[in-house]
């Protein structure tokens, strides 16, 4: 393999980058964030990331440019990296900002069906609902194996509300308490105050996985016409 001028220079840079960003004081300029993307530098990904969050956490006072230019790269970035690289990078931290992580994998097509499973094992289940209608940058084989055992789990969700009796003007009543601990009448199937089932999932949630079930259905559609091709 023949490699050019420029491949090395790029790769000496991306190695200065690497140490210069473990630096806290450290952030990329708008000239360097645009090369850094346009050259899809592998490696900085979790660094830069770091920055994104951290420059999210500063306060106005404290705030100058390359902050606001770490806020505005960032996404660009991301969406111009291997897509394992920007998938690793983002879902293996979604606590620190979840809202960051979320807006980020919806804005780069970073849905990944192994590591939403993942995340809806570990009590995540809002990150993956606020997700599930995320259209992915590609899909293939693999990906719709994951797909169908997010699909199974989202359809076995265990019951965080209740139904139990309570005391009323006439007498005991059965009575919905929703995973919010708001009280509605036993037939309701959505909280009238915050709208959740006794899953925790919302009526668009509903719709939403719906629709992704129907995603799932044109892939496997897809997979299977290209396999008998």
């Amino acid at each position: 393999m023949i490699f050019s001028a420029r491949d090395i220079k790029t790769e000496e840079l991306r190695q200065r980058y690497m140490e210069l960003l473990q630096r806290v004081d450290v952030y990329p300029t708008k000239s360097n964030w645009q090369y850094i993307s346009e050259s899809g530098m592998r490696g900085l990904c979790r660094l830069l990331y770091g920055k994104y969050l951290t420059a999210l956490t500063i306060d106005d006072s404290d705030r100058d440019t390359l902050h606001d230019v770490a806020v505005e790269e960032f996404p660009r970035y991301l969406a111009s990296v291997e897509f394992q690289e920007a998938i690793d990078t983002i879902y293996d931290d979604v606590d620190t900002d979840t809202g960051a992580a979320v807006k980020l994998i919806r804005e780069c097509g970073l849905f990944d069906a192994r590591r939403l499973l993942m995340l809806l094992s570990q009590n995540h289940m809002r990150l993956v609902l606020n997700v599930i209608d995320v259209y992915r940058r590609e899909y293939d084989e693999t990906e719709l194996v994951a797909m169908k055992r997010l699909a199974s789990a989202l359809d076995e969700l265990p019951e965080l509300g209740r139904i139990e009796s309570r005391q009323g003007i006439f007498g005991r009543q059965a009575r919905y308490i929703c995973p919010a601990g708001h009280t509605n009448p036993a037939d309701s199937i959505y909280c009238s105050h915050c709208g959740l089932d006794i899953c925790g999932v919302s009526e668009e949630d509903r719709t939403n996985i719906e629709l992704f079930k129907k995603r799932m259905q044109a892939l496997e559609y897809l997979v299977e016409e290209t396999s008998e091709s």
